[in-house]
């Protein structure tokens, strides 16, 4: 039972350890590289963050915030234009 809770306590740590390794390497990525799913987490994030920011308080950190969210949103819509026009494609392929 000890030893048990132990374990999972050392478990526990190991997966924090791992989430926080994760998301420093996401942040790492330039927006060119993440995903779908990684920009959604991304934005998300920033999201947060300028809720949690005051704009008169710490205009600068906010205007930066907002700005990163911004491009973040402008790659998404990237995205889906490509897929867009990757699905428009396959469904309507034109003879050679």
């Amino acid at each position: 039972s000890q030893q048990l809770r132990a374990e999972l306590e050392q478990n526990n740590t190991r997966l924090q350890q791992n989430r926080q390794n994760v998301q420093q390497l996401t942040q790492s990525l330039s927006l060119n590289q993440m995903t779908m799913n990684q920009l959604r987490d991304r934005a998300r994030q920033l999201r947060q963050q300028l809720d949690n920011t005051s704009r008169s308080a710490s205009p600068k950190v906010y205007k930066e915030l907002q700005r990163e969210l911004n491009k973040t949103e402008e790659r998404m819509n990237e995205l889906r234009q490509k897929t867009k026009s990757l699905s428009s494609f396959w469904q309507h392929p034109r003879r050679l």
